[in-house]
């Protein structure tokens, strides 16, 4: 997305940009960012790891941001994009939303999934959410941080490294080598209200009166 476009959508209104064949939604207050279900399965947890890992080699430790919460953990997020993916063949929940690394990754939404919004989300969010999919020419995107904690050396091995095995948060490292837990994925979604009247905006533009 170009800087300009990124900006608009930052700002204020829901963009579809040609160019990065993308539709941003406009961040939301990081002070009401909203936690999404991580998968634990082998592949989501690979493809979430993955994700982290890359965008922390892009950016760097110098790619840091501070959601501002006041929270000893916000010192240290790293701001991404996440693709917002309706997913009707879920059997649990057929009005299921799966999170998923950008299309620019590769592979199928269902390949590039990591996690899925929670149910108590969905009921506000899940019905503008599933019309902007629907009237969105490209995948529909938002922004969205992931929660680092630094390793510390005393909890593994000097030989073996940070243990992933108990299934807990996966591990990725910067430049320098410091190795960091990414514990959580928030979106930095726009609340409920403003979500709709946004979307209701879009298809305006998308399909005139």
């Amino acid at each position: 997305m170009s800087e300009r476009r990124r900006a608009h959508a930052a700002a204020g209104s829901i963009e579809s940009d040609p160019e990065a064949r993308i539709t941003m939604i406009p961040a939301g207050d990081p002070a009401f960012a909203i936690g999404v279900g991580l998968w634990r399965e082998n592949k989501p947890r690979e493809t979430f790891r993955s994700f982290a890992q890359d965008q922390l080699s892009r950016l760097g430790s110098n790619g840091f941001a501070s959601t501002g919460r006041g929270r000893k953990d916000d010192d240290t997020v790293l701001p991404v994009v996440v693709q917002l993916v309706p997913r009707p063949d879920n059997t649990y929940n057929p009005d299921a939303i799966s999170i998923a690394a950008p299309p620019g990754y590769g592979g199928t939404d269902h390949e590039r999934h990591m996690a899925y919004m929670y149910d108590r989300h969905l009921v506000s969010l899940g019905e503008a959410l599933r019309s902007l999919a629907a009237l969105s020419p490209f995948p529909v995107a938002c922004h969205a941080f992931i929660e680092l904690c630094e390793v510390e050396h005393d909890e593994f091995d000097p030989e073996s490294g940070p243990d992933e095995e108990d299934g807990g948060a996966p591990v990725i490292t910067d430049q320098r080598q410091v190795a960091y837990w990414a514990g959580g994925l928030r979106l930095l979604m726009p609340r409920w209200d403003r979500l709709q009247a946004l979307t209701v905006g879009y298809a305006r533009g998308v399909r005139p009166t």
